[in-house]
């Protein structure tokens, strides 16, 4: 099964034991971003991926690229 990379994202911070705040804090953004990430409605511009991986403890198969580069090919591709 393919997950969205806000849904990879959430089952990451709930493996870490990470509220969204929590969350949020690491990554030096606010609740409402990574809130908007894991419902898919907000896809982060690449340079804050780095970001978002290291406050998630890494992407060590990364499944987390993946999944980010197949979002941002959907949502940019003009065709």
């Amino acid at each position: 099964m393919i997950r969205s990379f806000g849904e990879l994202v959430r089952l990451r911070r709930e493996d870490l034991g990470l509220t969204t705040e929590e969350l949020a804090q690491r990554a030096g953004v606010p609740e409402n971003i990574i809130i908007a990430i894991e419902s898919g409605r907000f896809l982060p511009p690449s340079f804050f991926l780095p970001v978002l991986i290291r406050a998630l403890g890494g992407d060590e198969t990364g499944e987390l690229r993946s999944a980010y580069q197949s979002e941002a090919m959907r949502c940019f591709s003009f065709g």
